[in-house]
């Protein structure tokens, strides 16, 4: 069924529902699991005519009738919410999806200069933008937190949540779409030494290319090389920056170090050289070009 057809059955259904049955619009809400507001934006989208119309007294009456613990829902959360554990039909999914056709927001078009209401909203939200917390509230709040153990706290994961924790990493780490969306989403691009070196090898060792934002689509154990040997030789290139890769920062991070990162490749009979920042920073293009060489004598 298209989706001409679809809207031609939600028609006819809620017509038959209105003017057939002669429900009401919380009925027929309720009917079919949504809010009274989605139905009655599905009728003015589909043209169906209303029996009648409240007045503006009436609706601001109904409004206010229905705040604070009027409200048939107030103070009701968790497995206390009638909604609580709900699974909607794909035909409530679908009224849903399409509430919105013909809907215009009401700050469309808006802004702090041409609109109270929106100045006004902005002051709300930007009120404590850029404030910063005197040393004595810092203090309070520090105090006010002490000894209060965190929802996780002493808890400990099962074996079998963590053998499928680790199974669904490593299937995700042979998929190479995951592998380019986690890429993408660490926006990993060429750092400045990565630059340098970059240049330095298409000039004098052109086999060698960069792979460090998953261009070649090469990962070796969960690892993505800063270059690859595109020639068939089982060498790779690390550029290690001496902030991000000091041992301060990586502590027990066993693979970020030079000799775990060695040994990793080494472990699927890659070839690895670890570059510092440093050197490249000091060492001349023929010097760089030498300790390449020598590295994988």
């Amino acid at each position: 069924m298209n989706r001409a057809d679809y809207n031609e059955c939600i028609k006819a259904e809620l017509i038959n529902l209105y003017w057939g049955r002669g429900l009401s619009l919380p009925k027929i809400a309720r009917i079919k699991g949504v809010a009274d507001s989605t139905i009655l934006r599905r009728m003015q989208y589909y043209g169906i005519p209303r029996r009648f119309q409240r007045s503006d007294a009436a609706k601001q009456k109904l409004s206010l009738s229905k705040i604070g613990i009027n409200n048939p829902l107030y103070g009701k959360f968790g497995s206390d919410h009638p909604g609580f554990n709900r699974r909607m039909t794909e035909e409530t999914r679908f009224l849903m999806s399409e509430t919105q056709i013909g809907h215009t927001p009401w700050n469309k078009g808006l802004t702090v200069v041409t609109d109270e209401r929106v100045r006004k909203n902005s002051e709300k939200t930007s009120r404590m933008s850029g404030h910063k917390h005197s040393l004595e509230a810092r203090h309070k709040m520090s105090v006010s937190q002490k000894g209060q153990n965190t929802w996780s706290k002493g808890s400990k994961t099962s074996k079998q949540t963590r053998d499928r924790i680790s199974k669904a990493a490593k299937a995700m780490w042979q998929n190479p779409k995951c592998i380019q969306k986690i890429m993408s989403g660490i926006h990993s691009r060429p750092t400045r030494p990565e630059l340098r070196l970059k240049e330095i090898l298409e000039k004098n060792l052109p086999e060698f290319k960069y792979n460090g934002d998953y261009s070649l689509g090469v990962v070796l154990n969960r690892l993505v090389p800063d270059f690859v040997n595109t020639n068939g030789k089982k060498q790779v290139i690390e550029v290690f920056g001496d902030y991000w890769h000091s041992a301060q920062l990586i502590g027990n991070k066993w693979k970020r170090s030079e000799l775990g990162r060695i040994m990793a490749y080494n472990a699927l009979g890659f070839k690895c050289l670890i570059l510092w920042e440093h050197e490249l920073k000091t060492l001349s293009d023929k010097q760089i070009i030498k300790r390449v060489k020598n590295g994988f004598r």
